[in-house]
């Protein structure tokens, strides 16, 4: 009898668990939290984001620990707003129709005025099934408003990096999915996206990918940078390990 193969991303699992329980958490990594754990490949996971760094923008990364405290309260009214987050809540259904803005405050451009960024869970601003969402970024312009200056549908394992180009820090995005066969959970992908400021936008820059082959027990890791001409990736070196 021939054994099912399910591919599940892990943030998608953890996320269905979280709204199906009600519980809100308030730091979700999977560097630091994961639901389960591999039991094949997972020695691997750090090596390759080392190595993906080391050939990308070589600096250190700061994983954000978006929150649900009162404290950002005046923070996630701003979001509400500009997003015309009502709208979504009146015209959606089920868990997912009040919307969750998890905050975070980071100084993007060490102007020492901390832009708003935001995770958000809302039916509307989700991906199918709802295990990724809206990540977004607002910039104050004046002391009453705000500019939006990123937003991406991703997982909320999301970094900011020490570097910067054009005076702002390079935006982390990492992803991870695992193959569930049998008894067995092998990692099979995982990703390292870098968003880098162009004097106007964060626009796609460099990433790495690895792929586990299970029967060899080997990573294929590719680095990439964005071809513009192309709008699409162009491979700039493989690794194995």
């Amino acid at each position: 009898m021939k054994k099912s193969i399910n591919y599940i991303p892990i943030k998608l699992t953890f996320f269905i668990f979280s709204l199906m329980i009600g519980i809100c958490i308030e730091d979700i990594s999977f560097s630091q939290s994961w639901p389960f754990k591999p039991t094949e490949g997972e020695e691997k996971i750090y090596e390759i984001e080392r190595l993906i760094n080391k050939h990308t923008i070589n600096a250190t990364i700061k994983y954000i620990n978006f929150s649900d405290s009162k404290e950002y309260d005046r923070e996630r009214e701003i979001v509400y707003g500009l997003t015309n987050m009502r709208e979504s809540e009146e015209y959606s259904e089920g868990s997912m129709k009040k919307a969750i803005i998890r905050i975070s405050l980071e100084d993007l451009d060490d102007d020492g005025i901390k832009e708003i960024l935001a995770y958000i869970i809302q039916f509307a601003w989700c991906g199918k099934g709802g295990g990724y969402c809206t990540f977004m970024i607002f910039q104050q312009i004046d002391k009453k408003n705000y500019k939006e200056i990123f937003r991406k549908l991703s997982y909320p394992d999301i970094g900011i990096a020490e570097s910067k180009n054009k005076g702002y820090r390079d935006i982390i995005i990492r992803n991870l999915t695992f193959i569930v066969e049998g008894e067995r959970i092998l990692r099979d992908w995982q990703e390292l996206v870098i968003w880098r400021w162009d004097g106007n936008r964060y626009r796609p820059y460099m990433k790495g990918e690895a792929f586990y082959n299970p029967k060899t027990r080997q990573d294929k890791v590719t680095i990439m940078e964005w071809d513009e001409s192309i709008s699409y990736w162009k491979e700039v070196k493989v690794f194995y390990l």
